[in-house]
Formats: C-alpha cells, sequence, structure tokens
C-alpha cells in the first residue's frame, strides 16, 4: 500500500541463459526508497517455434512456387485456347468449308475477333455465292449463243445453197423466160432469209448491251406457213414428197422473222428428212384455245 512508481531509474538486461531473458527495472517509491523489479523471460518456445518455421520456409517456399506455377499455367492455357480454336476455324475457312466457325463466345477482345471473323467469312461465303450464280448464268448464256451460233451457220447453207441453184440454173440458161421473174423472186426470198439470219446474228452479239428489243407484232401464221410451204415446195418436189397445207387463220404477237426461221427450220427438216415418195402434212391451228402447228 502507498507503493507508487515516480520515475524510471535505470533498465539492465542479464541474459542468464541462451533460453532465459532476464530484465531489472529500478523504482523509487513514495517515500524515497529505491526497489528493483526483475523479470525472467523464457525464450525456450520461440526458439522452438523459429526453429520449427526455418525448418518448413524450403517446403512453404517449395508449395507457393507449385501453385504460382499452376496458376500461371492454367490461366495461359485459359488465355490460349481461344486462340488456338480461332486458328483451326480459320484454317478451316481456308479451305472454304460451309461449316466453318468460329465457336468462341467470350465477352472480352478475343470473343468480339471471333465474332467479326464469323460475320467475314458469312460475306465471303455470300460472295463467293453470288460469283458462282453469276458464272453460271454467264456459261448458260455462252452456252446459248454457241448453240445459237451453231444452229445459225448450219441454217445459213440453205439459203446460199438454193441462191447458188437458181443463179447456176439461170447462167446455165436452163430457165424459160417467163419463169426468170419466178427465179428472181425466189433468190430474193432467200437472200432476205439470209440477211435475216445475219441480222439474227448481230443482235445475239449486242444481247449484253441490251441496244435494242425484238419488234414485237401481229403474225399470221397460216399465212406465214404458205410462205414456207412455196418456199420448200422444190426441195419436196425434187424427192417426191407430198407436201400439203391445212388450218386455219392463228394470228399471236410475237417476232415475225424468228417466228419465220423457227417454222421453217420445223418444215425444211420435214421435208429433208422424209424419205423419198413420203409425205409431209402440216396443220395451224389452235388446240385448247392455244395456237397449234
Amino acid at each position: 500500500t502507498g507503493v507508487a512508481l515516480s520515475s524510471i531509474i535505470g533498465l539492465k538486461d542479464n541474459n542468464t541463459s541462451a533460453s532465459v531473458l532476464q530484465r531489472e527495472l529500478n523504482i523509487t517509491l513514495k517515500d524515497k526508497s529505491s526497489a528493483v523489479l526483475t523479470m525472467n523471460l523464457n525464450l525456450q518456445s520461440i526458439q522452438e517455434a523459429s526453429g520449427v518455421m526455418f525448418r518448413i520456409l524450403p517446403y512453404t517456399l517449395g508449395i507457393c512456387i507449385l501453385i504460382s506455377l499452376l496458376a500461371a499455367y492454367l490461366y495461359a492455357r485459359a488465355l490460349t485456347r481461344p486462340i488456338q480454336s480461332i486458328c483451326t476455324s480459320t484454317k478451316q475457312m481456308e479451305q472454304l468449308l460451309p461449316d466453318a466457325c468460329c465457336s468462341v463466345h467470350t465477352q472480352d477482345e478475343i470473343g468480339e475477333l471471333a465474332g467479326n471473323i464469323n460475320l467475314l467469312y458469312q460475306s465471303l461465303q455470300d460472295t463467293i455465292h453470288s460469283l458462282e450464280q453469276e458464272i453460271n448464268h454467264v456459261s448458260q448464256a455462252e452456252q446459248m449463243k454457241v448453240d445459237f451460233l451453231r444452229s445459225a451457220s448450219h441454217e445459213l447453207k440453205t439459203p446460199l445453197m438454193s441462191i447458188s441453184g437458181y443463179a447456176e440454173l439461170m447462167m446455165n440458161g436452163m430457165v424459160q423466160p417467163e419463169n426468170v421473174p419466178e427465179f428472181s423472186g425466189r433468190i430474193y426470198h432467200e437472200a432476205v432469209r439470209l440477211s435475216s439470219l445475219v441480222a439474227d446474228i448481230i443482235q445475239l452479239s449486242r444481247m449484253d448491251e441490251k441496244s435494242s428489243d425484238m419488234p414485237f407484232e401481229a403474225v399470221d401464221l397460216y399465212e406465214l406457213s404458205e410462205d414456207i410451204v412455196n418456199h420448200i415446195q422444190n426441195a419436196a418436189m425434187k424427192k417426191n414428197i407430198s407436201l400439203s397445207l391445212k388450218g386455219e387463220t392463228v394470228a399471236i404477237r410475237g417476232v415475225r422473222h424468228v417466228l419465220y426461221e423457227m417454222f421453217y427450220n420445223l418444215a425444211d427438216n420435214a421435208v429433208r428428212y422424209t424419205k423419198e415418195g413420203g409425205t409431209v402434212k402440216i396443220f395451224v391451228g389452235k388446240q385448247d384455245g392455244h395456237p397449234f402447228y
């Protein structure tokens, strides 16, 4: 009782043992007397704990390093897997596979890049499809031109042969004077037909330019057929073929010279491929309300 700590006079540490820490504290009491306060601290448990810590420190560092390496591997794998998927998909796109697609749907920049690649590839596929259709259309048009030119080249021989035949007869004096106008008319008709074929070829060559349209007009198929029969009658007589025309007036709208060439080819082929002494009958009329030839 009545003891108070007024001042600290001195502090002294005495290490009496390696495992014991001893401290002495000098104090002054109220009655001016002095006293010494001694404290002893056992360091053995601290030394044991520090020893254990130093022993397990290498293992702790090793575990930390392994955890760091594993985390780095997982992060790198998560980062490179979308890139590898994009590389695989772009190789498939390089081969123009129709089902090629980048299957990366992350919300980062890599996912956005995959989406842009898919859009670009889809646009490329649409462009390729359009080009294929255009190439197919051009190929069909070119094939039509080739077929027409082959047919026209074949058909050009017929009026040329007729003109040369009639001209040869007239040149050799084998035509009676009263028949000269008839032969001259036939030569003129074949020349007109030849000019029409040439005009068709020229028009076909300008088809892509769309410079002009064919003139449509009212055409009487029966009258057209009469004209055709008159001009192939001589060829039929040479083969002793009976050629006849029956029917009625049938008016349609079309391009006259194109219709003429079409029906002329039908009638001329009928005469040409019919055996000698045969019969060719041409009928012009309507069937079920539609023109019939």
